[in-house]
């Protein structure tokens, strides 16, 4: 005899239906059926409606990959589809007849495993859908002979319910079996049959144990769940130092804590309860009503606490606290090489998002003493881990390091870590905000990556979005008007309607109490947790309750209110880590932008648009990137030339750059990329923070839109980009990472001159200059962003000798005006001081003359440099030694050029050296060093 056991915690489909009956009961796919939907069962979405219902429909079948691939949809979705409207057949119950063979067009040989549905009315704005906003399915009958089981009510599923709910059991047989209802473990009904109807009122608090068994002379069929009738909740205030979420009570003890007022029945369900609702894990109440808490012996769970906070109203959730959660749907598309170990997901005894923690797997620091970088001086990279290494993983995020060390970055900004809907995204579409997800390794690889980066002298910054969630937060959830789709009025943390335009998801209202409380224990613990540096708050003008949700000129005008809650989230931040970073993405009006600033807030600087300009040959104004042109009076104006939200600007060089009849042309591809270089010149010498948008440093130029099939489209936005690691080894990409590395080498070792403000600046038109005169440094920026030679008069601090840091050329300095002709392209950032450039490899002659490649080795090198041209029968070459202050030590003209050329260099002195290789007006250069 066979047994099949249908154990229902909860299963991903239902052995039974309350919102569709199928008449026949057990049909075949040749089948003339009529589908009836009652209105009132579900969600509810569509009772009452005084509309048109459709059928939304499609099959499960051998073919489909997941149990939610539908095959052979019909239905035109939000049209009058003539083929899925449904007939009233009485007061919120519909029907519809068809052959399922014919009408959905199954070919032959597929097997059929499940109808699924979703109701509509004629536009698609209320849907019908199962109790928790799923699709219903209709198992079907296998064509065998064995038993089978059809329940037209109640949902055969375990759950929370009121007292005196009436259990009402509707069951049919394929063919006559004998039928026992148990509860817990007493039979109240034993028929011989095809059918069971039997009512049970569940007058009395406690757990019911439900078993349903049917036999027949072959088999056994047994089906389980559990209903759980609350108690009036025990009055009992949240014990002294427990916050929201999980906290360790003593040694073997837990208590979770949630928000949620109103909610008077809830249930902890878990390991510990073998996921079912259970009367000893009832939730206390706190006495004002907004908290319930339970607590849980957490002694023989060796380590592992999974759990779920399940509702009277059938609403199950994760902790909305949960530091890490399982996800059915999306682990098991991490690798375990990223996430080794994945822990176990609770498959046929729950659904939803399940929170985790291990509570073994306590982070061991070893940088305690980490000093943050002054925000003046920062160097930010805005870093997307699934764009930056192939792996995605914080593990190999670490091996990075140096990388970022040798480019002058002391702070990477971590787009967000946050648990996010699926896997491929930037992390802006958020689900739980405290919990870290898994697809970067999770939370105590994230640790370690923190770690690190300490040791490097490089601060981490997290990106959060506390602008808005999406559908999958459980706060969203707790309180939603499913007939509206969207939160209900009374929700203590979601606004039913956005504020402010650019929303997506769901608003935040950050003048409820609840909202500043989960926000600031985030923050508050995120900072103690995982040692974070600061944060970079996503969005931070939506942080209002003033009602602008169409009016993009509005939202940004002075908002007090809007200042009070940010200020009072700084507060927070500060009473952990009072030199913490709160950035803010605001792009507000500018008096409410110095007012935060004021406070010690650091505000993005968007350029994105004016540096483009120039590197692509038109005039645009810099002066808006310096924050004392905008009347600030500290540097906390965190500019940028890139960001996640803009187009490449090598894109644009590439794709728009401009052109002279001289034959210079911007979309070639070395001529943008040292423009990009001379943008960068007038970017870091500019004084204040800097961000870098991840792989600028070596010219990124795939369009923001580039679709992972190489093309271009706006909805490909958000997709994957090419990881262009590759950009490192070529020449003129790695030229680009050189300058930049000896700009940020500039700027912090120099620190005053490059966060006091103290300079004169000319940054309109095409040809540029920026002066530093400062004690400890001074400086003559100049640029020339147009297509054909430009002059300037330009005045030095003094009479002295200056040095240009990103080549080998001199000038003597004139206090008085001096004209200086700069070619198309040309760019110098001269300096009172020979200064150690770490990333001197370069010149800034223009790239129209065509460099010239050749290979030197050995170097360092003692007696004779060996040099390897790339190209053949170049004719006569002349070589050249110069110190870095531009004197030629030594030079030669060789004619009879073979595969190496070889130059003895044993009477030069040791140093450093630039080796300049010329043929006619083509010029390549090297940094060389020569040991003694």
């Amino acid at each position: 005899m066979k047994y099949f056991f249908c154990l229902v915690a909860l299963l991903s489909f239902y052995c039974g239906y309350s919102q569709v009956t199928i008449e026949p009961a057990f049909p075949n796919i040749n089948s003339l059926i009529t589908v009836y939907y009652d209105a009132t069962q579900g969600n509810g979405g569509l009772k009452d409606c005084n509309c048109d219902v459709y059928m939304h429909t499609g099959l499960i079948t051998d073919k489909s990959s997941s149990g939610s691939d539908w095959k052979y949809v019909q239905g035109n979705w939000g049209t009058n589809d003539p083929k899925v409207k449904m007939t009233k057949v009485a007061d919120n119950l519909y029907s519809i007849s068809y052959n399922i063979k014919s009408f959905y067009g199954v070919p032959d040989g597929e097997v059929v495993k499940q109808l699924a549905f979703v109701f509509r009315n004629v536009n698609g704005s209320k849907e019908g859908k199962t109790s928790t906003g799923g699709d219903i399915f209709y198992n079907m009958p296998d064509n065998s002979t064995n038993l089978q089981f059809i329940v037209s009510k109640p949902e055969l599923i375990s759950k929370v319910v009121p007292l005196n709910t009436i259990f009402d059991l509707d069951l049919l047989t394929s063919h006559a079996a004998r039928i026992t209802l148990s509860i817990n473990d007493s039979i109240v009904s034993d028929v011989n049959g095809t059918s069971l109807q039997k009512q049970y009122s569940l007058n009395a608090a406690g757990t019911y144990f439900f078993n349903i068994q049917m036999q027949d002379d072959n088999e056994v069929i047994d089906t389980s769940f559990v209903w759980s009738v609350g108690e009036t909740p025990e009055i009992i205030d949240v014990p002294e130092g427990m916050k929201l979420g999980f906290n360790y009570y003593d040694q073997h003890e837990a208590i979770v804590v949630v928000e949620a007022p109103r909610k008077n029945v809830a249930f902890l369900v878990g390991n510990f309860s073998n996921w079912f609702p259970v009367s000893a894990f009832q939730m206390h109440q706190s006495q004002d009503g907004q908290f319930l808490w339970a607590k849980v012996d957490t002694s023989g769970l060796e380590g592992i606490f999974n759990y779920q906070i399940w509702f009277e109203d059938g609403l199950r959730i994760p902790d909305p606290l949960s530091k890490e959660v399982l996800d059915d749907a999306n682990d098991k598309y991490i690798e375990a090489i990223t996430y080794p170990s994945m822990p176990t997901y609770p498959k046929g005894k729950t659904k939803g998002l399940v929170s985790h923690i291990n509570m073994y797997n306590a982070y061991n620091w070893v940088n305690t003493n980490f000093v943050k970088p002054q925000k003046g001086d920062l160097v930010v990279y805005e870093l997307l881990i699934r764009d930056f290494i192939q792996s995605h993983d914080y593990k190999d995020l670490i091996d990075t390091l140096s990388y970022f060390k040798r480019l002058g970055v002391n702070a990477i900004e971590l787009m967000p870590v946050s648990e996010f809907e699926g896997n491929i995204s930037w992390g802006y579409n958020v689900s739980l905000h405290n919990a870290i997800d898994k697809y970067y390794g999770g939370s105590q690889k994230l640790k370690a990556f923190v770690d690190a980066a300490h040791s490097q002298g490089i601060a981490v910054i997290a990106d959060v979005v506390f602008n808005h969630a999406f559908g999958q937060n459980p706060m969203v959830q707790m309180y939603w008007n499913a007939s509206q789709n969207k939160p209900a009025n009374d929700n203590p943390w979601f606004n039913p309607d956005a504020r402010h335009p650019y929303n997506v998801g769901f608003d935040f209202n950050h003048e409820s109490p609840s909202t500043k409380r989960y926000v600031n224990q985030i923050l508050k613990d995120w900072l103690a947790e995982y040692r974070f540096d600061g944060f970079r708050f996503d969005l931070s003008k939506g942080f209002t309750q003033t009602n602008n949700p169409n009016d993009v000129n509005k939202w940004g005008q002075y908002d007090a209110s809007r200042i009070a809650i940010l200020k009072g989230y700084a507060d927070q931040i500060r009473s952990v880590s009072p030199d913490a970073y709160i950035i803010l993405e605001h792009f507000a009006d500018n008096k409410e932008e110095k007012e935060l600033s004021e406070n010690g807030m650091m505000l993005w600087g968007n350029s994105s648009f004016d540096y483009g300009e120039n590197v692509k040959g038109n005039a645009a104004n810099l002066s808006w990137s310096f924050y004392k042109q905008r009347g600030w009076g500290d540097p906390n104006l965190v500019s940028y030339m890139e960001s996640h939200d803009e187009e490449r600007i090598m894109f644009k060089a590439k794709s728009e750059g401009k052109s002279s009849s001289a034959g210079y042309n911007i979309k070639n591809e070395n001529i943008a990329l040292d423009r990009v270089g001379m943008a960068a010149a007038f970017f870091y010498t500019i004084p204040g923070p800097k961000m870098i948008w991840q792989f600028g440093e070596v010219g990124y130029d795939y369009s923001i839109n580039t679709c992972p099939d190489g093309s271009i489209n706006n909805g490909c936005r958000t997709d994957p980009k090419p990881i262009k690691w590759d950009y490192v080894h070529q020449v003129n990409r790695r030229k680009l990472y050189s300058i930049i590395a000896g700009l940020t080498h500039l700027k912090h070792h120099f620190s005053q001159v490059f966060s006091s403000g103290d300079i004169e600046y000319d940054l309109s038109g095409l040809y540029k200059s920026i002066i530093a005169d400062n004690d400890d440094l001074k400086m003559v920026v100049i640029g020339n962003f147009d297509v054909t030679d430009g002059s300037k008069a330009i005045t030095f601090p003094t009479n002295e000798w200056y040095y240009n840091y990103l080549g080998i050329d001199s000038i003597q300095g004139n206090v008085f005006p001096k004209q200086i002709t700069l070619k198309e392209g040309e760019y110098k950032v001269y300096l009172n001081k020979k200064i150690y450039n770490p990333g001197f490899i370069l010149s800034s002659n223009p790239l129209n003359r065509s460099d010239l490649d050749f290979t030197v080795f050995p170097n360092p090198t003692s007696d004779v440099l060996n040099i390897v041209m790339s190209e053949n029968n170049l004719g006569s070459i002349k070589i050249a030694i110069q110190n870095l202050s531009g004197i030629v030590i030594k030079q030669v003209e060789i004619t009879d050029i073979g595969p190496v050329l070889s130059l003895p260099v044993n009477e030069i002195p040791g140093g450093v050296y630039v080796l300049k290789v010329s043929l006619d007006n083509r010029v390549g250069i090297s940094k060389v060093i020569i040991v003694k």
